[in-house]
């Protein structure tokens, strides 16, 4: 038998290592503190950490609310260096929620327009609302007679929730009730 030997060329190839990045992922928001921790795989070293710019380690709690990046290089020897970030945020605080328009526990003889809004100290992901049970607008008129609740609640990205409560009543007068017959 006759066999053919080629020879290719040889080319300097790169095998790519990995830096890993745990507790934190990206573009995430967090209620707790979090701990970010990494490590370079085969052979490659971390040359480099930092967290908004400071020298920062990995296994290192971060408690403060507030946007950061963390950044992290890794090099080996023949391959060169790589930087792996990561964008997080950190929110602790729960969003505010207000209703105006009505007062807790009122009697109101007219129709009534509760108004609600909410905001949050980082980014505010929805508000939802109820009127007994049912979905509610902010402004929408209240003509019914009788008590009525109104649920507001508040969400923010991290997961922090808020929910208030505002009841009242609505009692018109002339429906039967004879004012004149009330003696003080």
């Amino acid at each position: 038998m006759l066999g053919i030997l080629a020879v290719l060329p040889f080319y300097n190839i790169a095998f790519a290592y990995d830096i890993n990045v745990g507790g934190v992922a990206n573009n995430t928001y967090y209620k707790e503190s979090v701990r970010p921790t990494f490590y370079a795989t085969d052979g490659a070293s971390i040359v480099a950490s930092t967290l908004n710019g400071n020298s920062f380690s990995s296994g290192s709690w971060v408690s403060a609310e507030g946007l950061y990046v963390l950044s992290v290089t890794g090099y080996k020897t023949g391959e060169g260096t790589k930087t792996v970030n990561r964008n997080f945020t950190l929110d602790k605080t729960a969003p505010q929620v207000n209703i105006s328009g009505a007062s807790q526990g009122a009697t109101y003889t007219s129709n009534v327009a509760p108004v609600f809004s909410a905001t949050d100290n980082i980014k505010l992901h929805n508000v939802t609302a109820t009127l007994n049970g049912y979905a509610f607008n902010s402004g929408t008129t209240v003509s019914g007679e009788g008590l009525h609740v109104v649920t507001v609640t508040a969400r923010d990205m991290a997961g922090n929730v808020t929910i208030k409560n505002l009841s009242f009543n609505i009692d018109y007068p002339g429906d039967g009730e004879d004012l004149s017959l009330i003696h003080i």
